[in-house]
C-alpha cells in the first residue's frame, strides 16, 4: 500500500533541527575570528561559547576542496556524526568543523570529531 499525505504512519524526520545548524555570514565569521581553534592533521574545530542552551554545528570547506559531491557527502556524514554524539556534548556552544582533505568512511570522520571534540574538552 503506497503511503499518502493520508496515511496513519507519520514519517520520521532525522535531519539537524534548523536550531541546530549554525547560519548567517556574522555569526560564521565571528566564530572564525574570536573562537578556539582545534586542528588534527585532517581537520580542524571552531569552538565559540554562545550563552544559548543548545549547540550549533556546521560542516564547512575551504576553497579547492573537490567536487561539490564530494563536499556534500563529508558535509552530509559530519552532520550525522554530530547528530548521534549530540548528547555527549556540553550545550551553549558553536562549533565549525573544517575538514582539509575528503575522507573515505563515516568512521573516518566520526574517529576526527570525536578526537576534536575531546581536545576542545566539549564531550561530557
Amino acid at each position: 500500500m503506497p503511503l499518502t499525505r493520508k496515511s496513519p504512519i507519520k514519517s520520521l524526520c532525522f535531519a539537524l533541527p534548523k536550531e541546530m545548524r549554525l547560519a548567517g555570514k556574522e555569526n560564521i565569521r565571528e566564530v572564525f575570528k574570536r573562537g578556539k581553534k582545534y586542528s588534527l592533521k585532517d581537520a580542524s574545530l571552531f569552538v565559540l561559547p554562545n550563552g544559548l542552551q543548545l549547540c550549533r554545528f556546521l560542516c564547512t570547506f575551504k576553497r579547492g576542496f573537490g567536487s561539490a559531491t564530494k563536499r556534500n557527502r563529508v558535509r552530509r556524514v559530519a552532520k550525522e556524526v554530530y547528530r548521534h554524539s549530540q548528547h555527549s556534548i556540553k550545550k551553549g556552544f558553536d562549533l565549525v568543523f573544517l575538514p582539509l582533505r575528503d575522507f573515505d568512511s563515516f568512521c573516518e570522520i566520526e574517529d576526527k570529531i570525536v578526537a576534536l571534540f575531546c581536545m576542545a574538552k566539549i564531550k561530557e
